[in-house]
């Protein structure tokens, strides 16, 4: 699942080929410092929730000139704060902290699931 808010930030969601983890991918055309493939330690906060993962950075690979970082969970408590609250706030080492716009999230969850369990 992708989402673009109405600053062009992304935010994909999925889940790894291996079934084990879920994923989401925050990214965005502002110039925040990133090199490809840097591992560092991020903080996602969404309604009264904090969490910290591990993230990889991910630059140049990407089109129009986005970058960004994927993280890794097995939380389901961040899946249903995702799904029920409208902004997550990203804040890596940098001085630089996003604000994602996750207006429509539910209902993008609750499709990509239909489609899964389809298969």
């Amino acid at each position: 699942m992708e989402r673009k808010d109405d600053l062009n930030n992304v935010v994909q969601m999925g889940r790894t080929t291996d079934n084990l983890f879920d994923y989401v991918g925050v990214f965005t055309q502002t110039e925040i410092g990133l090199k490809n493939g840097e591992i560092q330690e991020i903080q996602i906060v969404v309604g009264d929730h904090s969490y910290k993962s591990k993230s990889k950075s991910v630059r140049g690979k990407l089109s129009n000139g986005y970058m960004g970082r994927y993280f890794l969970y097995d939380n389901e408590q961040l899946a249903e704060d995702i799904a029920q609250q409208y902004v997550m706030s990203v804040f890596s080492g940098t001085s630089y902290a996003l604000e994602i716009n996750l207006d429509g999230t539910m209902r993008g969850m609750e499709a990509a699931r239909k489609c899964m369990a389809s298969f």
